[in-house]
C-alpha cells in the first residue's frame, strides 16, 4: 500500500482523524507557547544584556516554582478523568468545579509563600518588584483549563486564545522594553497575557461545553487532591530540579553566569517544545486504551512501536542541535553569549533523555497506575541533581549546572527502565521500551 493510501485510510478513520486533529491543535498551541519566546529571546538578550537577562531568568524561575504548585498535576490526572467521564455532564460539572476551586486555593497559598519568601530572603527582596509583577503568570495558569479541552480532545479554541493573548503580551514587550532597566516590565507583560488567556479560557469552556459551576463537597476536593498527588509529586519534582539550576546559580554565582546558562537552557526547552505535542496528544489516547480489558495487549504493542519511532526522532534532533549550536548562538543570541555554546552542547542530551522520560514515564507508568513509582524516580533524580548542581556550580559555574541537568535525566531514564522491566510479569503489560523484547508479536 502506498504512503498516500495509508495516510488516507488513517485520516478517514474517525478516531484517527480526531487524534490527528488534536495533534495539530496541540502543535499550534505549543508553537504559540514558544514561537513568541523564540522571537523575544534574541530581542531580550540584546536589549537587556547578559546580566539583566540573567536577573529576568532568575525571577522567572522563582515564579515557575509557584506555577508548579497551582498546576498540581491536574493537567494529567484531570485530563485522564475527563477522557473517561466525558459523556457524563453531571460528573464533568463537579470535576470542573472541584479542580478550579483547588487551584484558586493554591493561588492564595502561592501568594502567601511568595510574600514570605521575599520578606525573609535578601536576594529576593532586592528584586521584589520583578517577582510581584510576575504573579499573574501562575494565576493565569491556574485559570486555564487545558486539562478539560485536552480530555475532551478539543484543543482548537485553546490554541486560538493562546495565540492572541501571547501576541498581546509580546507586543507590549516590544513597545515598552527598550533598555536594560526595563527588565522588570518583562514579567509584568507576560503576566498580562496569562491573565487574559485564563479568563477567556474559563468563559469559553463554560459556554462551549455547557459547564455549570457547582459548589464542590470537601470529599470531592480531597479526592481530587489524592488523585493528582503522585502526578503532582512527579511533575513538581521533575520541573523543580529543572528550574532549580537557574536559582542555584543565582545564589552561588552572579547574574552574568545565570544569563549564559539560562539562554542555553531556554533554547533547549524551545527545541523540546516541538516534540511535546506528540506526547500530550497521546496521553489521553493511551489513557483510555491502556486501562481497558479488551485489546490491551494490542494497544501496548502499539505504544511500544510508537516509542521506537519517537526515540529515533529525539536522537536526530539531539545530534542536529549539538552540531548547529555555534551557529545558533552567534546568529540567534549574539556574540555576547558565545560562552553558552558548550552549555547547549552538554544539555542537548536532555532532549533525547527528557523526551523518553516524558513518554515512558507519563504516558507509560502513569497511565498504567504506577504514578507512585514514577514520582519516586523523579524525586531521587531531582534531589541528587540539586546536590550535584550545588557542588559543580561552585567549581564549574554554568557548565556544572548543565552537567547536573543531564545527569538527572539519565538517572531518571535508568529508573524508568527498571520499573517498566519490573512490570513485565503483569499479564496486562507488554514492556514498551525498545531495550526489551515483548513476549507478543512484534
Amino acid at each position: 500500500m502506498s504512503l498516500v493510501a495509508k495516510f488516507k485510510r488513517i485520516t478517514e478513520n474517525k478516531e484517527h482523524h480526531k487524534l490527528f486533529e488534536n495533534f495539530l491543535s496541540l502543535s499550534v498551541l505549543n508553537v504559540v507557547n514558544y514561537l513568541f519566546p523564540l522571537i523575544l529571546i534574541p530581542y531580550l538578550t540584546r536589549t537587556l544584556g547578559v546580566e539583566k537577562y540573567g536577573i529576568y531568568a532568575f525571577g522567572l524561575a522563582i515564579i515557575n516554582y509557584f506555577s508548579m504548585l497551582v498546576s498540581y498535576g491536574f493537567d494529567f490526572s484531570a485530563t485522564k478523568q475527563v477522557a473517561i467521564i466525558r459523556d457524563n455532564k453531571a460528573k464533568l460539572n463537579r470535576l470542573f468545579s472541584s479542580i478550579l476551586t483547588i487551584r484558586l486555593i493554591l493561588v492564595l497559598i502561592a501568594l502567601v509563600l511568595l510574600t514570605l519568601s521575599v520578606s525573609i530572603i535578601p536576594k529576593l527582596y532586592i528584586e521584589r518588584d520583578l517577582l510581584f509583577s510576575g504573579v499573574g503568570i501562575f494565576i493565569g495558569i491556574a485559570l486555564i483549563p487545558i486539562w478539560l479541552f485536552q480530555g475532551l480532545e478539543n484543543m482548537k479554541v485553546v490554541a486560538i486564545v493562546n495565540f492572541f493573548t501571547r501576541l498581546f503580551s509580546t507586543a507590549l514587550i516590544f513597545l515598552f522594553v527598550k533598555e536594560q532597566m526595563d527588565y522588570k516590565l518583562t514579567l509584568l507583560f507576560q503576566s498580562c497575557g496569562y491573565l487574559v488567556g485564563g479568563i477567556l479560557s474559563i468563559i469559553l469552556s463554560l459556554k462551549m461545553f455547557k459547564i455549570r459551576l457547582v459548589l464542590p463537597e470537601i470529599t470531592e476536593l480531597m479526592f481530587q487532591l489524592k488523585e493528582g498527588w503522585h502526578i503532582f509529586l512527579s511533575t513538581i519534582g521533575m520541573n523543580f530540579y529543572r528550574e532549580s539550576n537557574t536559582v542555584i546559580l543565582g545564589f552561588l554565582t552572579n547574574y552574568t553566569i545565570v544569563g549564559y546558562y539560562a539562554a542555553a537552557e531556554k533554547i533547549i526547552k524551545v527545541v523540546q517544545s516541538f516534540t511535546s505535542p506528540i506526547v500530550n496528544t497521546l496521553y489521553p489516547y493511551f489513557g483510555r486504551r491502556l486501562n481497558v480489558g479488551e485489546n490491551t495487549s494490542k494497544n501496548f504493542l502499539r505504544f511500544k512501536k510508537f516509542g521506537i519511532y519517537y526515540s529515533f526522532l529525539l536522537i536526530f534532533i539531539t545530534i542536529s542541535v549539538t552540531s548547529l549550536s555555534p551557529w545558533i548562538i552567534r546568529n540567534y543570541l549574539g556574540n555576547l553569549y558565545v560562552s553558552s555554546i558548550i552549555n547547549i552542547q552538554i544539555m542537548s542530551l536532555v532532549i533525547v533523555f527528557g523526551g523518553l522520560n516524558y513518554y515512558y514515564g507519563i504516558i507509560g507508568l502513569v497511565n498504567i497506575g504506577k504514578e507512585a513509582l514514577f514520582a519516586r524516580a523523579v524525586w531521587i533524580s531531582g534531589i541528587l541533581s540539586i546536590l550535584l548542581c550545588t557542588l559543580l556550580s561552585k567549581i564549574m559555574l554554568d557548565k556544572g549546572a548543565a552537567i547536573s541537568m543531564v545527569f538527572a535525566e539519565v538517572l531518571l531514564f535508568v529508573q524508568i527502565v527498571f520499573y517498566l522491566k519490573g512490570t513485565k510479569n503483569n499479564p496486562k503489560f507488554i514492556t514498551p521500551l525498545i531495550l526489551y523484547e515483548s513476549n507478543g508479536n512484534d
